[in-house]
């Protein structure tokens, strides 16, 4: 599976730290537009939508709208709360070299990574099934948008798992190295112990020492 070296021009360390700084941050601006939109939901409506005469009463606009407005917030709300604890835990795993901490990131941000592709493609098709992207531009503009942002967010999630792997596997690499180093100072050790017990044999039968 491909393992970038770097993020960008980053490091693969500090590619992740910066990665969940980012994180963190659009997670903490989502759960303030979230509560933000909690508040303001009620007053949005009655003076926005629920002006139009689709609506036998403005009562029943506000209970059916914010059924639907509720459960986006509240998931969207979720998902801030969880970005954050999440990446924050796997900053503090970079930093003190526990690849386990960075484990819960990975999985979520697998799954978004699953609903990315499966929404945007099901968005791009609807969209051509009803001909609302009847305009070049517009489709190639969704497009180009929808495709750069999963390629984004592949390549941040290989590059978080490329250093999940590096750290996990970094004990195992510099056991095989010490291995590796050690077999050379082996091999000439038991060829000494040869030669030494050579020698021995000469002296025992012909008193003479061959160097």
């Amino acid at each position: 599976m491909w393992e970038p070296d770097a993020l960008c021009c980053f490091s693969r360390r500090t590619g992740c730290l910066v990665l969940g700084s980012l994180h963190v941050i659009r997670a903490t601006m989502l759960l303030i537009l979230g509560v933000a939109s909690f508040v303001l939901t009620e007053t949005i409506f009655l003076n926005f939508v629920c002006q139009t005469h689709t609506m036998t009463t403005e009562e029943n606009c506000l209970a059916i709208f914010r059924s639907a407005v509720d459960i986006v917030l509240g998931i969207m709300i979720l998902d801030a709360l969880a970005s954050i604890v999440f990446s924050s835990l796997m900053i503090h795993g970079v930093r003190t070299n526990k690849h386990c901490l960075t484990a819960p990131f990975l999985i979520k941000n697998t799954v978004i990574l699953v609903l990315q592709i499966i929404f945007n493609s099901l968005g791009l098709l609807s969209a051509l099934t009803f001909n609302l992207l009847n305009k070049k531009a517009f489709a190639f503009f969704a497009v180009y948008f929808c495709g750069t942002s999963i390629f984004m967010t592949t390549y941040f999630l290989f590059t978080v798992r490329a250093y999940y792997y590096e750290v996990k596997h970094g004990s195992t690499d510099d056991h095989h190295r010490l291995v590796e180093n050690s077999e050379p100072d082996v091999v000439n050790r038991l060829k000494l112990d040869g030669d030494e017990e050579k020698s021995e044999v000469k002296i025992k039968g012909g008193g003479l020492v061959e160097f």
